[in-house]
């Protein structure tokens, strides 16, 4: 009986080692430190997954000067377009040449035209030559009346207020000045660029082609077009139709005019690709993306993430302005392929895209398809 209690106690014993299930063993760290006791850190048998790390600061605005007009996205770009990359033109390239200008009877002084080839829309000119007035000192030669009469004024890269005025002064040199030498159209239809502010410099941008022999006219301001002698109470009025039925919007990322609240909803939505429509809105969420990690390949000039090296590579030529494609047929280069390709079917294959209203062709088909919304 002793015996079979005892053979009774070790299947007992025995069954509960089999029941024991292998677990982790824990091991406890200590704390030491000069003045005290090791003290035991909290242990755990759990694994845990890594945490991503959240930045919680406030991400910084692109600058208000950092934008630069798309004419075939028909919308500003954060340092210039990605697909379309601005291209800098300058007075010898184009054969500018400053004579005597056609505006105000002719008694407007010198202008400059285009001795060269056609200048295509979107080409920039600049920066505009001159020195640098901050606003306090520019007051006193207001107050003196010391005004060249060149000078344009500078705003902060938010665009809250005017920092001061790039000045060329009153002795002008035709080659290093040739942009002051440029004048001011008496109606809105004769004007081919704009003036506009990139990082704190002045650009021009020209808002159509300027074909050979023709006049470069930049609009100045309401004050210089009146010592020209423009009536600039009428100088933009609408010619055309227009509609007083519905309430327009404008978005405040980008200040594009829109019809009404709808269409400003879906502007400010995701189109074609999972992109922004409003290309402010899509260039900020760019730059957030990059600064939250949540895409690996940033650009170290701003701060753009992009899903994969290849489009960082592809965007990167919007800073270097490496013009890697060359055109077989003449000696024009591009950035881009797909601007090489435009290129080739507009100039070399005769590809227009025609106005189906007024008969009007255009080298692009969304240069048409802007002028019909505008126009028609």
């Amino acid at each position: 009986e002793r015996e079979g209690r005892s053979r009774k106690r070790g299947r007992r014993e025995n069954s509960s080692d089999r029941k024991k299930s292998p677990v982790k063993r824990k091991v406890e760290a200590t704390v030491s430190t000069p003045s005290t006791s090791p003290v035991p850190t909290i242990s755990t048998t759990r694994s845990l997954r890594p945490r991503k790390a959240v930045n919680y600061a406030e991400e910084p605005e692109p600058d208000a000067d950092g934008f630069i007009f798309c004419s075939t996205c028909n919308r500003l770009e954060y340092n210039g377009c990605e697909e379309h990359v601005t291209y800098f033109g300058d007075n010898i390239e184009f054969n500018l040449k400053v004579r005597k200008s056609a505006m105000n009877g002719g008694n407007s002084g010198d202008g400059v035209y285009n001795g060269g080839k056609t200048i295509p829309e979107g080409v920039l000119f600049g920066p505009y030559s001159g020195t640098f007035i901050p606003s306090s000192a520019y007051d006193q030669v207001k107050k003196d009346k010391q005004e060249s009469g060149n000078a344009w004024e500078v705003f902060d890269k938010d665009y809250k207020k005017a920092v001061g005025v790039i000045d060329p002064g009153v002795s002008l040199d035709p080659k290093l000045h040739w942009m002051a030498k440029i004048n001011c159209p008496s109606n809105t239809a004769e004007q081919n660029l704009q003036g506009f502010q990139l990082a704190g410099q002045i650009y021009y941008r020209a808002i159509k082609d300027i074909t050979q022999s023709m006049e470069l006219l930049v609009w100045y301001g309401d004050g210089y077009a009146m010592d020209l002698g423009i009536k600039v109470e009428i100088v933009d009025k609408f010619l055309g139709y227009e509609c007083h039925t519905n309430e327009g919007s404008h978005c405040d990322l980008c200040q594009l005019g829109l019809d009404g609240e709808e269409e400003l909803e879906d502007h400010l939505g995701k189109g074609d690709g999972h992109k922004y429509r409003c290309g402010v809105k899509q260039d900020m969420e760019m730059v957030r993306m990059g600064q939250t990690g949540e895409r690996k390949h940033v650009c170290k000039e701003c701060k753009k993430g992009f899903k994969t090296k290849t489009h960082l590579t592809r965007h990167s030529t919007v800073h270097t302005k490496v013009q890697a494609y060359h055109c077989n047929l003449c000696d024009k280069r591009y950035t881009q392929a797909g601007d090489l390709s435009s290129h080739k079917k507009a100039k070399h294959f005769g590809v227009r895209y025609e106005c189906a209203e007024c008969g009007k062709r255009f080298s692009q088909k969304v240069h048409m398809t802007n002028h019909y919304k505008t126009v028609h």
